[in-house]
């Protein structure tokens, strides 16, 4: 089973339902900001996407530009990190797509159509 983990607020979250929905694709919904991950899930999370922790950051979040945690993303142990992110639902990346198999980070159609491309007719 699938599950869209995303905030309410964000509208890149409100289109990756809508992508979701007219590919019929079925999933649950998390809510990022009443059930944030806590470390031991971010770790799982990042080992199933075998991509790099970067992938998991809102880089566009204000408080990741203004304690530069771009730059201190790169230095700090990973452990570290996964705490930091778990501290601040809005430092994680959203929407994730996680299933057993695999987890896709942001909406990036591409990545998505990859997964969930439309049935030929």
């Amino acid at each position: 089973m699938l599950t869209l983990i995303y905030k309410p607020e964000c509208e890149t979250c409100r289109k990756a339902m809508e992508w979701l929905d007219v590919r019929g694709v079925e999933y649950t919904l998390r809510n990022l900001n009443e059930n944030r991950p806590d470390s031991e899930e971010l770790r799982a999370w990042h080992k199933l996407s075998g991509a790099p922790l970067t992938s998991f950051w809102n880089t566009a979040e204000t408080s990741f530009r203004s304690f530069r945690l771009f730059t201190s993303s790169r230095l700090l142990p990973v452990e570290q990190q996964y705490l930091i992110m778990t501290a601040d639902a809005n430092l994680i990346m959203h929407p994730l797509l996680v299933s057993e198999n695999f987890i896709l980070t942001g909406f990036a159609k591409s990545d998505w159509e990859k997964r969930f491309p439309l049935p030929v007719e």
